[in-house]
């Protein structure tokens, strides 16, 4: 799934970089494929009128990482439980500092 799913758009300022975002959560698999398509828009044109031209087509292989193999959501929990463990082992260093 890649959120926005629609199209975006940005006006192009000079000596601007443009950045767009994406978020994107697989399905599964080591890899997404995609295809990013760049159009050139008119701006200042009457409602209801969006003469476009395409000017690329770029395809994009993204790799998929997971740590160990785990889901976002059991990744988040392993992290929180690590967190847990640490504080427990060093919280005689916590209660001697006050």
């Amino acid at each position: 799934m890649v959120v926005p799913g629609s199209e975006l758009s940005q006006l192009i300022v000079p000596c601007r970089p443009i950045i767009q975002g994406w978020s994107l959560r697989p399905a599964g698999g080591q890899k997404t494929w995609g295809t990013i398509w760049l159009h050139l828009s008119a701006a200042g044109l009457p409602p209801g009128s969006k003469p476009e031209m395409a000017v690329a087509a770029v395809p994009l292989v993204i790799p998929v990482t997971s740590l160990f193999g785990l889901s976002g959501a059991e990744a988040r929990l392993v992290g929180v439980m690590a967190i847990l463990v640490g504080l427990a082992l060093n919280i005689d260093l916590l209660v001697r500092r006050t």
